[in-house]
């Protein structure tokens, strides 16, 4: 994959990131304890991911600058 997709090996476990699994992608996270990624309800992701993204940042809100 390209445009930014990464292996899943390379993913960090520490938070949610997007996924692409068999044709869709997702947000999830590396569940460390279990060895499995999660989707955001805690269900289990099959087939495994197999590539990632970061998250972009969210929207700022109406009249918020860049200064925060």
């Amino acid at each position: 994959m390209s445009d930014g997709w990464r292996p899943i090996d390379s993913a960090p476990g520490d938070g949610p990131v997007l996924l692409w699994a068999s044709g869709r992608y997702m947000v999830g996270t590396y569940d460390t304890d279990l060895d499995e990624w999660r989707d955001h309800s805690g269900y289990l992701i099959t087939p495994e991911p197999t590539d990632w993204q970061p998250l972009p940042p969210p929207p700022r809100a109406a009249g918020e600058s860049d200064n925060g």
